[in-house]
């Protein structure tokens, strides 16, 4: 039997017949093909066809690729649950995994996910590490997620991230200056320079210095609610940390805000707002005073390590190990006699 003409046919993109069946031929991209995938039997309707198409493919993505996973688990309820910031940083590793090609030139989200070993995400991995180590860990944590994902759902038989070990990250040394962190704040607004002070004496995070409200200002000092297991506090008062508060309370606002901390509107300022905010003010001063940049959260790295006295309790920590990474300055010991 002759093989139909497709032109006068509404055929699905990628659809061929031959050995006596209607098969896709999913493309890759760069003039390539995956491996055939058989729809149904030759004397199909185009309708039976295209429900056949339909059936392997899945928002645009071949059924049975690491896109179509991917796909599966940002349109769950799984990840919809995640936090704002979660979801932006695991659509931002589905992007980089997605396009990071292979040694043939494929991209990555096109392979098979039955192809995809604990060697395969190895390689993938080392390839990354060799230019963004911290990256290739975020993107195969990632990575694990929606295999297992997958796995509870049958669309796996296993989880191949798993057993995959993490790039070794360096702990982060940076240690601010007191001329870097002034050079910092003559070019910060208000708003952030009372952010700085509240992260370097206090010893906080960005999160939780956007979290401060006017409840958290007790006769005693400043109460902190810290995150990610570290304990809560109350920072006694000190001219500088009064200083610091007062000059929150008078931040301009459309509305009385229950923050200390906040926009023109007495909202919460967003992670992303102030994170473009701090991205223009330490542009400026490594301009300006030929400093070398630095992180918001290097603040609470110079606040541990400046402070005198029981640096744990001041870290908030709940290990030595944890204080390890913030405290970095240099133990001051007596010379022998």
């Amino acid at each position: 039997m002759g093989r139909p003409r497709k032109t006068k046919r509404n055929i699905p993109p990628y659809v061929y017949c031959g050995k006596g069946r209607w098969y896709l031929r999913p493309y890759l991209g760069d003039g390539k093909f995956g491996s055939e995938i058989r729809l149904c039997s030759l004397d199909a309707s185009d309708k039976k066809i295209w429900d056949a198409y339909l059936s392997v493919v899945d928002s645009g993505q071949p059924k049975g690729s690491l896109n179509w996973l991917v796909d599966k688990y940002l349109d769950s309820k799984d990840f919809a649950a995640k936090a704002t910031s979660t979801q932006r940083e695991y659509k931002h590793c589905s992007h980089i995994i997605r396009n990071t090609r292979t040694k043939d030139r494929r991209k990555f989200g096109d392979l098979s996910i039955a192809r995809i070993t604990p060697g395969v995400l190895r390689k993938y991995a080392d390839k990354r590490a060799e230019t963004a180590p911290v990256r290739a860990n975020r993107e195969l944590a990632f990575l694990s997620i929606v295999f297992s994902f997958g796995f509870e759902r049958d669309y796996v038989k296993s989880n191949p991230a798993k057993g995959v070990k993490k790039t070794p990250e360096p702990p982060r040394q940076r240690y601010v200056t007191d001329d870097e962190y002034k050079a910092m704040y003559d070019q910060a607004p208000a708003t952030l320079q009372i952010a700085m002070e509240f992260a370097y004496l206090c010893r906080l995070r960005r999160g939780e210095v956007l979290a401060l409200q006017r409840q958290h200002v007790l006769d005693s000092g400043l109460h902190v609610v810290r995150s990610k297991g570290s304990k809560d506090q109350v920072i006694e008062w000190t001219p500088r940390l009064r200083k610091t508060v007062r000059r929150a309370k008078r931040l301009p606002s459309q509305i009385a805000s229950t923050y200390l901390i906040h926009n023109r509107y007495g909202q919460r300022i967003r992670n992303e707002a102030f994170k473009s905010a701090w991205q223009r003010a330490i542009a400026k001063a490594v301009e300006k005073s030929a400093i070398q940049r630095f992180t918001f959260h290097d603040l609470k790295r110079k606040g541990v390590s400046d402070f005198v006295g029981d640096k744990l309790l001041a870290s908030g920590h709940h290990s030595a190990s944890m204080l390890k990474i913030y405290d970095v300055s240099l133990e001051t010991i007596s010379a022998t006699k």
